[in-house]
């Protein structure tokens, strides 16, 4: 880059010019020429050689500015300072006052010679700052504090006379500026996608860990909790989901999981979301950023920390089994019924359907009416409200009622004898696996 500058001054000295300091010093003015047409030969040299006049006395002004780069660091610590940009980030004022130079000296260069190399600074930039975890708009306003301080010098530098060629070159360096601004951006967000994927392999090979040994330590649990970014102990809620509703409740929590609000884990046949259960709003890592999951059919169930998470997938899984046609995301004790079925008839195969075998007595649309009316009833707990419901008369619920009593052995009127009928019920609506 040296090098280049002393071409710059070389070229600048064959034209008369010398770096200017804000005086008439530096500024040549363009020879005199007669009068003649604007097409003559004599007129085209005469613009030639006001042109290449222009361009040395340019190269001049951004030679002397070259020499003047530390100033124009002192200068934009000053504006990093007084903005915060970098306030609170691992970004000491060292590591900037060692990459300033190189950046102005990159972009004056390439203001010079459109051609130079920006591509290395950019990219050294761009990533340094990605690894140090800057936002990237306070990034881009850094940047762009290089050129209002490069403009505002060039101003200072240029002797009266030379006002106008520094205005003539504003869409040049804006361009310059634009291209630089956006290999900074660039480099920032490969790297920042790197470190973002590398962060995420860590996480899943972790969170694999977890899910699959029979027992962890506490370092091993610490371990999991570093490469999540929580503590081991804070509460989770985790959300499973079973077959083409694990696809959509994935799709929906992408933004979540890809900013680490939310995690992911194929767990056996099914695929668990969990988050942080009590985040303030401000952290925004608690469950209003899933909101949308409410809709999907699965089962919600609370983890107490880390270690607990395994258990809850597991639960979670247990009770997909057993209520696999959920209409919504549901808690456990919502589904108590359906769960009550499926040990049931765990323990004891075939033992529901032989509770209601007596039913297959009836007719088709009389068994129907039967375990409409006995639903209606246990979901009201009354005849009334049972006879609005199913649209009949008093006495056809109390008869119905008596029906489902004789053919299964069941008064609804009695507590457990109507808890075991809630069970039936359900499983008869949505049959076991």
């Amino acid at each position: 880059m040296r090098d280049a500058w002393d071409k710059s001054r070389a070229r600048a000295a064959h034209h008369g010019e010398t770096p200017t300091s804000g005086t008439d010093s530096g500024a040549t003015a363009a020879p005199e020429h007669p009068a003649s047409s604007p097409f003559s030969p004599a007129a085209t040299a005469a613009g030639a050689l006001s042109a290449e006049h222009d361009e040395a006395a340019w190269l001049a002004l951004l030679a002397s500015l070259h020499e003047n780069i530390p100033a124009l660091v002192d200068d934009f610590m000053a504006e990093v300072e007084a903005r915060s940009l970098y306030a609170g980030l691992p970004v000491d004022h060292e590591d900037i006052r060692r990459t300033a130079p190189q950046s102005f000296a990159t972009l004056l260069s390439s203001i010079a010679d459109p051609s130079a190399d920006t591509a290395t600074m950019a990219q050294r930039l761009g990533a340094r700052r990605a690894q140090q975890g800057v936002p990237l708009d306070a990034l881009t306003e850094a940047v762009r504090i290089d050129l209002q301080l490069v403009w505002r010098q060039l101003h200072l530098l240029a002797s009266p006379a030379q006002v106008g060629l520094v205005a003539s070159r504003f869409e040049h360096v804006m361009r310059v500026l634009d291209s630089y601004v956006l290999a900074v951006q660039k480099a920032f967000l490969s790297e920042q996608a790197a470190l973002a994927r590398d962060a995420r392999l860590g996480t899943e090979r972790e969170l694999a860990h977890l899910f699959n040994a029979p027992e962890l330590s506490e370092a091993e649990i610490e371990r999991v909790a570093a490469a999540m970014r929580v503590e081991a102990g804070e509460p989770f809620e985790l959300a499973a989901f079973a077959g083409e509703h694990a696809a959509e409740a994935l799709r929906i929590a992408e933004e979540a999981l890809l900013s680490g609000r939310a995690f992911s884990y194929a767990y056996r046949d099914i695929e668990c979301l969990f988050w942080l259960r009590d985040a303030g709003a401000e952290s925004g890592r608690g469950a209003r950023a899933l909101e949308r999951l409410d809709g999907i059919p699965g089962v919600l169930i609370p983890a107490a920390g880390i270690a607990d998470l395994p258990r809850a997938a597991a639960t979670g899984r247990t009770v997909l089994e057993a209520a696999p046609s959920t209409d919504r995301l549901r808690r456990v004790p919502e589904l108590w019924a359906p769960l009550a079925a499926h040990a049931l008839d765990g323990a004891a195969p075939g033992t529901v359907a032989a509770l209601l075998s007596g039913l297959d007595d009836l007719e088709d649309y009389e068994r129907e009416r039967v375990l409409a009316t006995a639903r209606a009833y246990l979901d009201t707990g009354s005849v009334k409200a049972a006879a609005e419901r199913v649209f009949c008369h008093r006495n056809t619920v109390i008869n119905r009622l008596g029906v489902f009593r004789s053919h299964t052995g069941l008064d609804l009127n009695l507590p457990r004898q109507a808890a075991l009928a809630v069970v039936l019920l359900d499983a008869a609506r949505h049959p076991l696996p």
